[in-house]
């Protein structure tokens, strides 16, 4: 039996990116052990959020947004395209 939630079509609730991919990298067995999936999140690491807009042309500089969080994301999204999809990176640190 599989374990995971299911939502209703529609549902739009969310994990922050942080705490998804660092879990995603645990095993299968892993994802399902609280204590690995908290560890896991705590080493925290530093993301942004892109949104490109398909309608603008390469170089103009409402082309592509960075967002430095998840809520800033959010918000503006909220004001300026309900329906658009914002993307999640971690930021490179190391060499």
């Amino acid at each position: 039996m599989d374990k995971r939630a299911e939502k209703p079509p529609g549902d739009r609730r969310t994990i922050p990116a942080y705490v998804y991919y660092s879990m995603m990298r645990l095993s299968p067995e892993d994802q399902f052990d609280r204590e690995k999936v908290n560890a896991a999140a705590q080493q925290r690491q530093e993301w942004v959020w892109i949104y490109e807009d398909g309608h603008k042309h390469i170089g103009n500089a409402d082309w592509i947004k960075v967002f430095a969080t998840e809520e800033a994301a959010s918000a503006w999204f909220a004001e300026n395209d309900p329906e658009g999809v914002v993307w999640s990176y971690p930021i490179e640190t190391e060499t």
